[in-house]
């Protein structure tokens, strides 16, 4: 009974990524746009059974821990809280039902799939007959593979993966408020609070920029500030600051965690913002590998240097008017820019910093890509 469980579940998840898969493969007017689709299937889930298998290690990953956590728990709400408690209420119902580690992370794998779908459909790329050299260069880094790492297991990185591009595809319709804008955000803010106040923030910066969206800002900023409020003693909750002195032992406390913990820390109170700040862009880099992941990774880190300057001559082609964005990639390049000024405060290692980069990479590519067609749009 409980083999036929996992297997019809199995088959109906194949089912769903088959055909989503399907569809928009037959939408596609480009047939380069097509083959990077069919690779990116196949590199999201090959990735997701590499990892499904690495969890076993002698130091188990945090997926097998929230399994293991729902398996030996009779209690559901005892996991009803913030950060890695949700994702341990998430999977409880699966665990009970019976499903397997392996069909739960295969769920989980599904989740941050439809995030890399959204982005092709939000990008409008399916109904494209021609296609820059440029786009197609950046969507090609869509399928580096830590991207897909990170996305594609039991993990709060591959539902906040999928919730932002949620986001971003209602925001694209320019909506305001809605159901799945509330769902999103809400879950965001169980899942990671400082994402879900990093995402208010760069909302907020970004109808500062747009001065024709007067009734916008009353209503969004009402709205806001009250969601603010509310939310604001979560955060404090979460982050575990009672005063200001608590603030800094914390830090501490990460710092010594970090130099106890792995040989890849650095350590924070000797490092100065702007080291951290390479690290959360760029580092490991050849010269910082130490193992053969990191060597691998140093391989994605180069390219992404060589995107992170045509990004910014991008920028400098347009003189730095972000203004003139569109409203959604307006929130979605802020959102990036606080991301990486956060995590630059903090970051103590290597591994971490890798997979941290997915929170901000992707809304990076999706700016080039939408300013980059928007500009191929006026010309055309």
């Amino acid at each position: 009974m409980v083999l036929t469980i996992n297997v019809l579940v199995l088959l109906f998840v194949s089912g769903l990524v088959f055909f989503k898969v399907y569809n928009l493969y037959k939408e596609t007017k480009i047939n380069l746009h097509k083959a990077i689709i069919v690779l990116m299937t196949i590199l999201h889930f090959g990735l997701s059974i590499f990892y499904y298998y690495k969890s076993f290690n002698k130091q188990p990953y945090d997926a097998f821990r929230f399994f293991n956590e729902a398996v030996n728990s009779g209690n559901w709400f005892e996991f009803f809280g913030l950060g890695s408690k949700l994702i341990t209420f998430l999977i409880f119902p699966f665990v009970k039902l019976q499903l397997s580690y392996f069909t739960i992370f295969i769920i989980f794998a599904f989740i941050g799939f439809l995030g890399y779908l959204n982005y092709f459909k939000i990008l409008g790329l399916k109904e494209r007959t021609y296609g820059s050299l440029k786009t197609l260069i950046i969507l090609c880094l869509f399928l580096l593979p830590s991207l897909h790492y990170w996305t594609s297991s039991i993990s709060k990185e591959a539902i906040l993966f999928f919730l932002t591009t949620v986001l971003i595809k209602e925001w694209s319709k320019n909506k305001v408020v809605s159901k799945k804008i509330i769902i999103s955000l809400t879950l965001c803010l169980f899942v990671r609070p400082y994402y879900f106040f990093i995402i208010l923030l760069a909302k907020s910066v970004a109808l500062l920029f747009k001065k024709e969206l007067f009734r916008v800002k009353k209503t969004f900023f009402l709205g806001a500030g009250v969601i603010a409020l509310v939310a604001m003693p979560v955060l404090i909750s979460f982050l575990k600051i009672e005063n200001f002195d608590s603030f800094i032992n914390n830090y501490r406390r990460i710092s010594e965690y970090a130099l106890n913990n792995g040989n890849s820390s650095i350590n924070l109170l000797e490092s100065n913002y702007l080291e951290r700040l390479i690290l959360v862009l760029s580092r490991p880099l050849f010269i910082d590998a130490t193992s053969f992941s990191q060597f691998v990774i140093s391989f994605e880190n180069l390219i992404l240097l060589l995107f992170y300057i045509l990004f910014l001559y991008s920028l400098k082609q347009t003189k730095f008017a972000i203004s003139k964005f569109k409203l959604e990639i307006l929130v979605v390049f802020i959102t990036a820019l606080l991301l990486i000024l956060f995590y630059s405060i903090y970051m103590y290692n290597l591994g971490l910093a890798s997979r941290m980069r997915v929170m901000f990479i992707p809304l990076l590519l999706f700016v080039f890509i939408a300013k980059n067609e928007q500009i191929l749009n006026t010309k055309n």
